[in-house]
């Protein structure tokens, strides 16, 4: 089966291919685009940076804002590889989007799709326009995913720029 095939066969004849991972270097470049990202926000943002290895030793960068006011943004490099964003609702609770979201063979993201979703989530995030929404269609290519972004609605607070 070729990355990609849900778009080609029926989804319920379960196909082979669901729930494998033949080539996951193939997002490898999620790293590097959470990098260029993380460096973008601290340039843009009035923000303190934190790095640190989490228990099983995968590195984990947290954006802390001056204001107490808005929400952090932490980053987690993941071995599979991929990146987790992880952003508090503002309730006192964490909310946590993949990326990739499944990275099997057969959802087919490609690097460079999965990369480009990536930065432009992390970008986006301190503008203000992140909002949670609890119900959402299930998919059965992709994970349940309770946060979605929305230009019309905010529930996090826009970061402070920089001076």
């Amino acid at each position: 089966m070729r990355f990609g095939g849900k778009h080609e066969e029926d989804p319920d004849d379960s196909p082979p291919g669901i729930s494998v991972v033949t080539k996951p270097e193939r997002f490898v470049v999620t790293h590097a685009a959470a990098d260029r990202a993380i460096a973008e926000l601290c340039e843009t943002y009035d923000v303190t940076m934190t790095e640190h290895r989490d228990e099983k030793g995968d590195r984990v960068v947290t954006l802390t804002p001056s204001d107490p006011v808005c929400n952090p943004l932490r980053v987690e490099y993941t071995s599979f590889p991929g990146v987790l964003l992880c952003y508090t609702d503002g309730l006192g609770g964490d909310a946590t989007d993949a990326y990739p979201p499944c990275g099997c063979d057969y959802c087919g993201e490609t690097g460079d799709e999965v990369a480009e979703e990536l930065t432009r989530a992390m970008l986006e995030f301190p503008s203000g326009t992140f909002f949670s929404e609890t119900h959402l269609p299930w998919r059965p290519w992709r994970p349940w995913r309770p946060w979605k972004r929305r230009p019309a609605e905010r529930t996090y607070a826009p970061w402070t720029l920089r001076a």
